[in-house]
């Protein structure tokens, strides 16, 4: 009987060391949930933002570019609002993913065939594929002028009008850095950028001019016109498309002083007229 009672003494002593061993640990295996962690809080916030920003197929848009971009992926980041922090979030991924090193290739003839890719994406009607190549055309050469253009025209194609304009206005702040262009709305100074270099940076205020005129954001594209206009003065085409942004937005101010540019750059312009009458149908603002 007294060994039953020893036996069931120490079993007793047994789990008593065993609970205040658990009571003891218990804290410490709470904050070693692996849910817990601070790290792994991290990587679920940065899995947040990388899902909520990249419009498809994220982490298998980042693996795809991750391999083929490997050390010359980050020159795709920094550019553009909400496309910006997407590919920012890519470039963490290529980070973590730990991309292999490819075999080092020309650069123009890299971004050449990127673009043809791309280019044949579209006309099989994938535009998810194109993208990737644009974008990673524009890994190969953050300066590459055509592959922002397209990949801005592919974004209005797919209906994502505010993502061409923040590529577009990426691209522009690229080339008047590059041209060293001084020009701004309201505040033109000297510029001693050249006439083509103004040429194609007024070019590009204008197709995002034309991208936020898809897109429905008016105002947006009066503003892009009316940069394309301070370039370039002189330009009936930009003075036109201002003038009838201007006449969108209902700013008859604005359009009264964009049409006399106009008739001013080119007095035998037909549609002079049609837009007087336009800018005199708008009510006046009180």
């Amino acid at each position: 009987m007294w060994y039953y009672l020893l036996f069931l003494s120490a079993g007793a002593l047994c789990l008593l060391g065993m609970g205040a061993i658990i009571v003891r640990k218990f804290p410490i295996l709470s904050i070693l949930n692996a849910e817990d962690l601070p790290e792994e809080q991290e990587a679920k916030r940065k899995k947040e933002i990388l899902q909520g920003r990249v419009a498809r197929r994220a982490t298998e848009l980042g693996r795809r570019i991750a391999v083929a971009a490997g050390e010359h992926a980050t020159k795709a980041g920094n550019w553009m609002s909400t496309t910006k922090e997407r590919l920012e979030a890519m470039e963490q991924q290529f980070h973590v993913s730990k991309a292999p090193v490819r075999k080092a290739e020309n650069p123009v003839e890299r971004v050449e065939s990127l673009m043809a890719e791309a280019a044949k994406y579209e006309r099989l009607g994938d535009m998810v594929n194109a993208e990737e190549k644009y974008v990673e055309a524009i890994s190969w050469n953050a300066k590459d002028e055509r592959s922002y253009r397209a990949l801005a025209d592919l974004y209005v194609t797919t209906k994502r009008h505010e993502q061409a304009l923040e590529t577009l206005d990426f691209l522009a702040k690229i080339l008047r850095r590059e041209y060293a262009c001084k020009h701004a709305v309201g505040a033109v100074g000297e510029c001693g950028a050249t006439p083509a270099a103004h040429a194609d940076l007024a070019s590009v205020f204008a197709q995002a001019g034309a991208a936020a005129t898809s897109g429905g954001d008016l105002a947006a594209a009066a503003e892009r016109y009316a940069m394309a206009a301070v370039i370039m003065p002189m330009n009936p085409r930009y003075l036109d498309l201002l003038t009838e942004a201007r006449i969108a937005v209902g700013d008859k101010i604005g359009a009264t002083a964009a049409l006399e540019s106009l008739h001013h750059a080119n007095p035998d312009n037909q549609k002079i007229p049609q837009l007087q009458a336009k800018i005199e149908g708008l009510p006046e603002k009180e």
